[in-house]
């Protein structure tokens, strides 16, 4: 077995048996090992189509994250003879992704409501709530984020766990003034941070954004299709532009 592995990986053990009599059967259990002292093994769930194969096969998902997994193996044969062998495996932890939808940066209309989206993301995939905090940290000197912590409170975006997107009402924020949004997101004791710029002005300012099915990458062979979309009381007219990112 590989000495490391992670939850949001697949994990093959393979399994050698020699000078087997018989049709052997194989069966695998799996133990999270103590994390301390007063701590005890917990029993991990392997899936009954895994646990009968002779190479152990194992979907992302199943292994909890931080933690040493003992996998064990028995091989019986019909002719009775038997044997077993273990190893153990550390699930390592992976970082929480935290990430503003729509980029760094944002134009807006003092006069409307504000809306950011969270599209953090956890890779291990655990199945615990994620904390969402969001803050301002900084503003322009014709502005203040006193006022703005104050409606980020009253709009229950400190310590959310469900429905964490932002919103705050029309005129929270200065016309001709710029915010730095920060958004704050932890599991246990992962946590991760992003940043977002905000400048409100007077003018109207359409709301758009762009979806994609791949995400932040697709591979250059495949069609890449992107959605755009503006809000707007009247009709809007698109156009689309590529250019290269820096460093590129």
């Amino acid at each position: 077995a590989p000495p490391q592995a992670t939850r949001a990986s697949t994990l093959l053990v393979e399994s050698i048996a020699t000078e087997a009599c018989g049709a052997p059967t194989w069966e695998w259990t799996a133990w999270a090992l103590p994390r301390d002292a007063a701590d005890e093994e917990e029993p991990v769930e392997v899936p009954a189509a895994a646990a009968r194969r002779r190479d152990l096969l194992l979907p992302a998902g199943v292994l909890p994250a931080n933690r040493t997994v003992r996998l064990a193996v028995t091989v019986r044969t019909a002719g009775g003879a038997n044997a077993s062998d273990e190893a153990a495996v550390a699930v390592r932890s992976q970082p929480l992704e935290a990430k503003v939808a729509g980029g760094s940066a944002r134009l807006t209309s003092a006069a409307l409501p504000l809306l950011l989206t969270s599209a953090s993301s956890d890779p291990d995939d655990e199945p615990t709530a994620m904390a969402t905090d969001w803050r301002c940290t900084a503003a322009a000197a014709t502005a203040s984020c006193a006022a703005v912590d104050a409606a980020i409170v009253e709009a229950g975006g400190r310590d959310c766990v469900d429905d964490c997107d932002l919103r705050l009402p029309e005129n929270t924020l200065v016309a001709g003034a710029w915010y730095i949004f920060s958004l704050d997101v932890a599991k246990g004791q992962r946590r991760a941070s992003a940043v977002v710029n905000v400048s409100a002005t007077t003018a109207e300012v359409l709301d758009v954004s762009i979806s994609s099915a791949y995400g932040d990458s697709a591979a250059a062979s495949r069609t890449l299709r992107l959605g755009g979309r503006a809000e707007a009381s009247a009709a809007v007219t698109y156009e689309w532009r590529v250019a290269a990112a820096a460093g590129d």
